[in-house]
């Protein structure tokens, strides 16, 4: 008789786990914030050290997409963010030792074999040049480590602020490792997708709450800035509408994409669209209304031979007018969205209530006008604080605008003050483009551009070959992430104030990780075999 290890692991860490969560839910009631906080955290150092890694990866989404937001929105607890990075390192170490020791992921449960299937002649070809993209990836994100590294260093950057600023930087690449190595793999998340909705209908309802009740209540010139679902924000300020409405799209879209694939049953989808369209139509988040046929675009065109396989009625001229009349509803929910935020979120005799194009009017003109650099609250404009930023460049820094400023330049901390920002009144960091202008200059922004380029090309390589279904939903979900990612960087700092974003992109490169190492590895196989199965001449 064998023992499983991983299934006694699985009964230990759901037993203590399920501990843990009593004497949460008891503490909230009885004990100060602190003491609860201290629980969980406890809680959590035990899930990352002795969870699965398929259990671990789904308490990190657990904790990520329904404690991080409420603990700060409802808690008042404004450091709540930094659990999920603090898991990151754990999950770090558990990368570290699970490859030194050898460890490896538990077989994934609906693993199947491609029978029947012929060899491709081109497969050698078209493994060189996903090879190549692979490793033009990789140079890019080294490029792009050295220059943080390098500009840290000739600015000497403090230590303390090193590591309060490189959390975002650094903490959650266990993700990508964790795939890359083998210790997860894609089809251990069949139950992502309708996770994703179920998450995506409680949040719903969760900005239902907070539209009609929470921003009435509030008051002031714009009560709508609490709608921020599950995600981080105050009841009586700002916060992250912008980074809800981003990850929430593609979550939604994944979903879609899951049941286009076959994969996924339809109630699914519809209660995914169904949800993130009422959160998108109630919170002032102007990005949905581009997000929204961008996305509708990734989740039709291009279909993988798995997804034609999975619908093989989905072919011919009526095939072609479905995905037209798709594209059509989502660009006309698309406007409805817009519409839906011009008649909530005007104020009463101004210039843009007036119609939905004097809406549109004035929503270009506050972030493309170059004639002012700061908005009626001082705070500077998006295009604004790329001006800024060119101002106070001189030919004669070279490293300045070359490299940057080293991390955490334009990020305020009262555990590492920086000074760049003495004397400032506003925050010049308004945009993750801006930020990483700012800390790792032109050369880091430009290879962080090329590295996440380099991934989108090698997953839209990856997913025109891809053979399993539930293998080309990742791939194709991974592609929008890093496309969604990509569009943010001049829209607002979200990768820097909040970690959702970032751990989006990180698992769709990491997605284009998993995929990539096993297509190596079919490719490595003795001859005559195929995904696994022996080929008959």
């Amino acid at each position: 008789m064998t023992t499983d290890v991983y299934g006694w692991a699985k009964v230990f860490t759901l037993a203590c786990g399920g501990s843990m969560a009593v004497l949460v839910g008891a503490s909230l009631a009885v004990l100060p914030l602190p003491a609860t906080v201290l629980l969980l955290s406890m809680g959590v150092l035990l899930t990352v050290l002795l969870a699965p890694w398929p259990l671990l990866l789904c308490s990190f989404l657990v904790v990520l997409g329904f404690i991080v937001g409420p603990l700060q929105y409802l808690g008042g607890f404004s450091k709540a963010f930094w659990l999920p990075y603090l898991m990151g390192v754990l999950m770090a170490v558990r990368v570290l030792s699970d490859s030194l020791f050898g460890r490896q992921a538990p077989p994934a449960a609906d693993q199947t074999l491609d029978k029947g299937l012929s060899i491709d002649p081109h497969r050698g070809q078209a493994n060189s040049w996903e090879h190549l993209g692979m490793r033009a990836a990789l140079s890019f994100a080294g490029v792009f480590a050295m220059t943080l590294v390098l500009s840290s260093l000739v600015n000497r950057v403090g230590v303390l602020q090193a590591v309060v600023a490189g959390k975002e930087y650094l903490f959650l690449w266990s993700l990508p490792a964790a795939f890359a190595l083998g210790l997860l793999k894609t089809p251990h998340l069949r139950l992502l997708w309708p996770s994703l909705a179920a998450w995506l209908t409680v949040q719903a309802l969760v900005v239902l709450w907070q539209r009609f009740i929470v921003a009435p209540r509030r008051g002031g010139d714009a009560p709508w800035d609490a709608v921020v679902g599950l995600f981080a924000g105050k009841a009586n300020g700002a916060g992250g509408s912008g980074t809800m409405a981003m990850v929430s799209l593609w979550a939604a879209a994944g979903v879609v994409m899951a049941w286009r694939a076959g994969v996924l049953r339809w109630p699914w989808a519809l209660m995914a669209g169904l949800s993130v369209t009422l959160a998108c139509a109630l919170a002032e988040v102007k990005v949905a209304v581009v997000l929204l046929p961008l996305l509708g675009l990734m989740v039709w065109i291009a279909p993988s031979p798995a997804e034609t396989k999975a619908a093989p009625n989905r072919q011919g001229r009526s095939w072609v007018w479905q995905r037209l009349v798709a594209l059509g509803s989502v660009l006309g929910i698309s406007i409805l969205l817009f519409w839906s935020h011009q008649q909530q979120f005007t104020a009463t005799g101004s210039l843009a209530s007036k119609s939905p194009a004097r809406y549109l009017e004035t929503t270009l003109e506050r972030n493309l006008d170059d004639r002012t650099w700061a908005d009626e609250h001082g705070q500077l404009t998006r295009l604004g604080a790329l001006q800024y930023w060119w101002t106070r460049q001189s030919a004669s820094d070279i490293p300045g605008w070359l490299i940057g400023h080293g991390v955490g330049a334009v990020r305020r901390s009262a555990l590492a003050p920086s000074p760049l920002l003495q004397g400032l009144r506003f925050e010049p960091g308004r945009s993750t483009a801006v930020i990483l202008l700012w800390e790792t200059g032109v050369l880091g922004l430009a290879s962080w551009l090329f590295a996440s380029l380099s991934f989108l090309v090698l997953s839209v390589r990856l997913l025109r070959s891809e053979t399993a279904a539930l293998e080309a939903v990742f791939l194709r979900a991974a592609a929008a992430a890093i496309v969604v990612t990509m569009l943010s960087l001049p829209y607002g700092a979200d990768w820097f104030e909040a970690p959702h974003l970032a751990v989006m992109h990180l698992l769709g490169v990491a997605w284009v990780c998993s995929a990539y190492r096993r297509t190596q590895r079919l490719h490595e196989q003795p001859p005559g075999y195929f995904h696994g199965v022996r080929v008959q001449a």
